[in-house]
């Protein structure tokens, strides 16, 4: 993880079983692992301002603490159950 060049294209991108976000915010890395784990994910690193990461991962034989240890060995960032309030938006359909 570093911080992103000037020269660099934003976007993201995943090929070859690796994730590459590039002059992107922390909040879509964050995303990616909502979605992986079903659950929220907070993010409490206080990352500001634009990144470059990059993540290996073999996405379909991946379990969550192999997930969790590919963060740590390759961002340095671990992943700690909690329970705290979040908010949420409930919609209902009209009939």
């Amino acid at each position: 993880m570093k911080l992103a060049s000037p020269s660099s294209r934003p976007g993201t991108r995943f090929e070859n079983g690796e994730y590459f976000w590039t002059d992107r915010p922390f909040y879509e890395v964050v995303g990616v692992l909502g979605f992986y784990f079903e659950k929220p994910v907070i993010d409490q690193t206080g990352f500001n301002g634009l990144y470059d990461y990059q993540l290996k991962v073999d996405w379909k034989r991946h379990d969550a603490a192999t997930l969790k240890q590919d963060l740590l060995d390759q961002l340095g960032l671990e992943l700690v159950p909690g329970r705290q309030p979040i908010e949420v938006l409930v919609v209902e359909k009209a009939k």
